[in-house]
């Protein structure tokens, strides 16, 4: 189970991403490593919850309709009970030096691009969260891994 510091509660991560393919394969992607995952396909609602639920990381697209990701960004970095949430934004469509510079200074921890390669995405959040963040989910790995091999008869 991922964990933040030594609490049993599992590292909770807000995905927001308006297509519905690339939500799922991070939703299934990140509750197969562990991960609580609260998953929005548009950015007011992704305000909302992040205001409510307060997850550990943001993994936010930046291409989406009605608001964009950097206009959510900035909307959580401007009210006090979200601007410390990390942000950690996704895109194939804008991925040119440029778009990186913006989405830094607006204080996004981190940039992905299209597509997603599973252990970039798993190096990042772990990085993102800290040492005692990664220590457990390090250790969540393990376990899978050990379980996969029982099964497979290994």
């Amino acid at each position: 189970m991922a964990t933040v510091s030594n609490s049993e509660r599992k590292v909770s991560i807000l995905v927001v991403d308006d297509n519905e393919d690339h939500l799922e394969y991070l939703r299934r992607t990140l509750s197969r490593e562990g991960f609580k995952v609260i998953a929005s396909d548009n950015g007011n609602e992704a305000v909302r919850i992040a205001e409510d639920v307060r997850p550990d990381v943001v993994l936010l697209d930046v291409c989406m309709p009605e608001i964009d990701g950097f206009h959510v960004a900035m909307l959580l970095k401007g009210m006090e009970e979200t601007r410390d949430l990390p942000i950690i934004f996704i895109s194939s469509a804008y991925k040119d030096v440029y778009t990186i510079m913006e989405a830094q200074s607006i204080g996004a921890y981190d940039f992905i691009v299209r597509p997603v390669n599973k252990d970039e995405l798993l190096v990042r959040i772990r990085k993102c969260l800290g040492d005692s963040a990664r220590e457990s989910l390090e250790e969540h790995a393990d376990d899978r891994k050990t379980k996969e091999l029982s099964e497979s008869g290994a």
